[in-house]
């Protein structure tokens, strides 16, 4: 693995490359009554291209990403934790032998109030997973996908009803994908897809 966080608190990591890990940077449970509070900006991770690779695993609250690429990973940033502030986050998939597409994916987030700005899921299966229940906000973000290979194209799939806020999402679908999905979820969730633009269908 790369970098751990362990039970920090207001810890910085900046301006560092993290390369050839099964996970970039792991941010645990927090000192401050779980929050850790973290600034991570200005960091570039490439795992190790194998299905359980994970760029960010968070698990502490209340932290920062900013400006950061990730890849050669399944899972770009593993939203454990709430109140967790993203911009400019790009995690990318990258094919190979030891890769699972299908599972692929650029944001999961497991819990509510996580906040998301212009951030990138590039070739992954799905660019944003929502767990059951949960609320996200969503703004101004992007997904792209640059081949048909894996023929599964998702932009967010929630495991429940839609519950989140999306801002003027940008789904740039492969035009020879077999499958293309803008939003995946049960019916009878309160969430807001306001302002959507598709691509190239």
């Amino acid at each position: 693995d790369g970098i751990s966080i362990d039970g920090g608190r207001e810890t910085r990591i900046s301006d560092v490359s993290i390369k050839h890990t099964r996970i970039g940077i792991h941010i645990k449970y927090g000192a401050n009554n779980g929050s850790s509070d973290a600034d991570i900006m200005n960091v570039n991770i490439v795992g190790d291209n194998h299905k359980d690779a994970i760029g960010v695993l968070v698990e502490g609250f209340d932290n920062t990403l900013t400006n950061m690429r990730i890849a050669a990973v399944n899972t770009g940033v593993w939203l454990k934790s709430g109140g967790n502030s993203l911009r400019n986050v790009h995690p990318l998939f990258i094919f190979g032998d030891s890769q699972d597409y299908l599972s692929s994916c650029g944001f999961h987030i497991e819990r509510s109030d996580n906040f998301l700005y212009y951030c990138y899921g590039d070739q992954m299966a799905t660019a944003f997973q929502i767990d059951k229940g949960v609320s996200a906000t969503i703004t101004d973000c992007f997904c792209f996908w640059y081949t048909d290979k894996g023929e599964v194209q998702t932009a967010i799939s929630c495991d429940g009803p839609f519950e989140s806020l999306v801002f003027g999402l940008k789904a740039i679908f492969h035009r020879d994908a077999k499958k293309i999905t803008l939003l995946k979820a049960e019916v009878g969730g309160k969430g807001h897809l306001v302002f959507p633009f598709i691509g190239n269908r």
